[in-house]
């Protein structure tokens, strides 16, 4: 059975770190990092191998939303 990936991208450290917690509950989905906003996201994706098959964002971030 396939693993997901998934980051979580959300300013609020405590709601990031019960959304991943949540999600790493179910056996198929496992988080791979978690980002403060939009442009960490982005710098993450060119400077990481790993691009996970599911984003979870929120819409409204300082920096870059």
């Amino acid at each position: 059975m396939k693993k997901f990936t998934v980051v979580v991208v959300d300013d609020h450290t405590l709601l990031s770190q019960a959304i991943q917690a949540m999600v790493n509950t179910f056996e198929n989905f496992t988080v791979l990092y978690t980002c403060k906003n939009g442009q960490e996201l982005v710098d993450k994706f060119s400077i990481s191998e790993f691009i996970p098959d599911v984003v979870l964002m929120d819409i409204n971030m300082p920096i870059m939303n």
